[in-house]
């Protein structure tokens, strides 16, 4: 399906230093400035046991996806929560939807 649901994937640890609270304000903050971003449908973000983070973002497109990603990194609230990330051990993906599948 081209064209269609994009799903940001990044998936990283804080630097070492960074408190989990102060990331999630970041987090937060960065809201601000993609709910006004063209596609924006949702945003997700999870912790895993071994202290992973995943940010998941959903959007209408991948086209949406990539422009965002190129405003993002001019942003104050986009720095400010890049900062706070190991970037040596970042994933970042987009996904298309190719199924859905409801409960």
């Amino acid at each position: 399906m081209k064209n269609g649901l994009t799903v940001e994937l990044h998936i990283a640890k804080l630097k070492p230093g960074v408190e989990e609270a102060a990331f999630l304000q970041a987090a937060d903050a960065v809201m601000l400035d993609a709910r006004a971003m063209s596609g924006f449908i949702r945003r997700e973000v999870l912790k895993g046991a071994d202290g992973q983070w995943v940010d998941i973002i959903y959007w209408k497109s991948l086209a949406d996806a990539q422009r965002a990603a190129e405003v993002f990194a001019n942003l104050p609230s986009g720095q400010a929560l890049v900062d706070m990330v190991d970037l040596t051990g970042l994933t970042m993906l987009y996904l298309e939807q190719v199924r859905s599948y409801d409960e």
